[in-house]
């Protein structure tokens, strides 16, 4: 018996548009394969899920020992990927913390002074990027920061809680980054406010104190 036209053509759209994974044997559709595999995207997912559970510790190891061996590549390669991926970034975000929910709520119950620096930090930060100044600074490089004055607040050497200060103001041009952000209290922070720095510290705290601030930023 012969086939009939509309069986060619289901057959030619098949050859044309579909193609069989090697692993579940399903026809599906050119969209749903990685560029020259073989193997479907669910199937390939599925295999990488099985390799990062039994070898997670070794791959992160690699990982770490990668991304020490060059950083700054690292970090301009992780920049590209989040300016030009927001939208998936905040999907595994929301992913990960519904996954991870009582992982969150321990670590936040034992490291509340951890989660107020970082909060502290995305908002100086924040704060930067909404008028415009720019900037970033990990919490690496504001830990750097805070160690290079002892803890203490750069202007009255309170030992206290300290805030992120921009010395130069965000309201004129000041960035988030090491060399204009200084560990402050809170009152020193709000009693400069958006004042010229050097008139302030000098007035409040004497030309020693201006000295000792403008060598740390400099050495930042």
């Amino acid at each position: 018996m012969r086939a009939c036209s509309c069986c060619y053509s289901w057959l030619a759209f098949i050859f044309l548009f579909m193609k069989t994974c090697r692993v579940c044997l399903a026809a599906k559709p050119l969209d749903a394969f990685y560029q020259s595999k073989s193997a479907c995207r669910i199937c390939l997912c599925a295999k990488e899920k099985r390799r990062r559970l039994e070898k997670g510790d070794e791959i992160r190891a690699k990982a770490r020992a990668r991304n020490a061996a060059n950083p700054e590549a690292n970090r301009t390669r992780v920049k590209a990927w989040v300016a030009a991926n927001p939208e998936r970034r905040r999907r595994n975000a929301l992913a990960y913390a519904r996954r991870n929910m009582d992982k969150i709520k321990k670590w936040t119950r034992e490291n509340p002074e951890r989660l107020r620096e970082g909060k502290r930090r995305n908002q100086a930060i924040r704060k930067a990027r909404q008028c415009g100044n720019g900037g970033n600074v990990t919490r690496t490089g504001w830990l750097t920061v805070v160690a290079s004055s002892g803890g203490k607040c750069v202007y009255c050497l309170a030992d206290c809680r300290i805030t992120v200060d921009h010395f130069i103001p965000i309201r004129h041009g000041g960035q988030t980054i090491k060399g204009n952000l200084l560990p402050s209290c809170q009152r020193c922070n709000s009693q400069k406010g958006d004042r010229e720095p050097r008139s302030w510290v000098e007035a409040q705290f004497g030309a020693p104190a201006l000295a000792r601030v403008l060598s740390l930023l400099a050495a930042a």
